[in-house]
């Protein structure tokens, strides 16, 4: 059975309200992009591992978040 959507967005009417990336190293990249932008010092979270099943597999990741902004929003 296949369903169709007539969901439809578009792009320039929205509104950014925040951005993420991922990074291997997030401290690494937090640097660069304070120096690129001249931004203040970013606010990083304790690293924090999690245990899942990917596929199948036990994994296990660790999760860093660096906080900063840019604008006047």
């Amino acid at each position: 059975m296949r369903m169709e959507s007539n969901f439809k967005i578009i792009l320039g009417a929205l509104k950014i309200d925040q951005l993420g990336f991922l990074y291997n190293d997030i401290k690494k990249q937090a640097k660069l992009i304070k120096l690129k932008f001249y931004l203040p010092n970013f606010i990083f979270t304790e690293s924090k591992s999690h245990s899942f099943k990917y596929r199948g597999k036990e994994s296990e990741v660790i999760l860093d978040l660096g906080i900063n902004r840019i604008g006047n929003t």
